[in-house]
């Protein structure tokens, strides 16, 4: 029989090391009180998401490539982390997310991938005949 590994008891995000509450710390706590509202949270991403535009735009017109494909991701990334945090994230793991403590990678977002997925598909239904 396995033995069931034991958690974190100051954090539920899987193979987080942190040492304390990530809410016990002042910084997280004021962001916290500041983006984790939702309707604050989207208000910040898409300020967020304007200005990476503005940048990626500024970085194609200025012929800095290496800049402009490293921000390519940036606002995909910030999209899915969104979502992320307002529908599937418990209120006990958005302090972990805001702390950006590792673990803090996709791959735990597998939920919000498939969905997007599903989303960005064409429609099967529109092509078929009534």
């Amino acid at each position: 029989m396995a033995k069931k590994k034991k958690g974190n008891p100051h954090c539920p995000v899987a193979g987080c090391q942190t040492k304390k509450p990530h809410a016990d710390d002042p910084i997280v706590k004021a962001l916290m009180m500041e983006f984790s509202p939702p309707e604050k949270m989207t208000a910040w991403v898409l300020a967020a998401m304007a200005e990476l535009r503005e940048s990626i735009c500024r970085d194609l017109e200025e012929e800095k490539v290496f800049a402009w494909h490293s921000r390519l991701r940036q606002p995909e990334e910030l999209y899915i982390r969104t979502l992320y945090a307002l529908f599937v994230a418990s209120d006990k793991e958005l302090p972990h997310i805001i702390s950006g403590d590792m673990p803090n990678g996709l791959s735990g977002l597998k939920h919000v991938l498939a969905a997007v997925q599903i989303l960005h598909r064409p429609n099967s239904a529109a092509k078929s005949p009534a």
